[in-house]
């Protein structure tokens, strides 16, 4: 998986956030630096976890 191939979700990405709801990526071979910060890319399950979370407790403070 490359950079370029994320982003081929940014679409699906931008659709799920406009609706409050999260989306995350799971990989190991792309660094979050390497795509843009609309698209949330971590190496593991548990970050994933984290990240939604943190936007559930974010949506419920309507922040």
């Amino acid at each position: 998986m490359t950079s370029n191939d994320v982003l081929e979700f940014l679409e699906l990405s931008n659709a799920h956030r406009s609706t409050k709801k999260s989306f995350v990526i799971v990989t190991d071979k792309v660094s979050y630096d390497e795509v843009p910060d609309e698209i949330s890319v971590v190496p593991t399950i548990q970050e994933a976890r984290d990240i939604i979370e943190m936007e559930e407790i974010e949506r419920d403070l309507d922040l």
